[in-house]
């Protein structure tokens, strides 16, 4: 994805960048497993955790390049699950990245299965 402010150096107003990248949206954990879990369909994700409600999930038609960041404030850890048969970096396919909270990753995808992990 595009940041806002390689886009507004091409003379495009800070409304539209901010429409072509998605802004923030706030997402609400469901349940703790990848089957059902809450999809992540911003760029930026503002990620509620509670017991019990902590499972994500990456979207399974994001182009390859695509990245999409989260950031946990609620005191209980996120999970994170890639789209079914994928991986995030060197973990098992479809197992979970924890995210800690006050802690902000960025997923990209690498490949059709293959993602990235980094802390920003």
């Amino acid at each position: 994805m595009p940041r806002a402010l390689d886009i507004m150096s091409n003379g495009t107003p800070a409304v539209a960048a901010l429409a072509v990248v998605g802004g923030v949206g706030t997402v609400t954990g469901v349940g703790t497993a990848q089957a059902g879990a809450a999809p992540l369909s911003y760029a930026n994700n503002l990620l509620i955790t509670a017991a019990g409600a902590t499972a994500f999930i990456l979207p399974s038609n994001a182009g390859i390049g695509d990245s999409y960041t989260v950031y946990i404030t609620t005191a209980t850890s996120a999970l994170v699950y890639p789209p079914s048969g994928g991986r995030i970096s060197v973990a098992a396919i479809d197992a979970p990245s924890t995210v800690a909270a006050n802690v902000s990753v960025t997923y990209r995808r690498y490949t059709a299965l293959t993602w990235g992990r980094v802390y920003v």
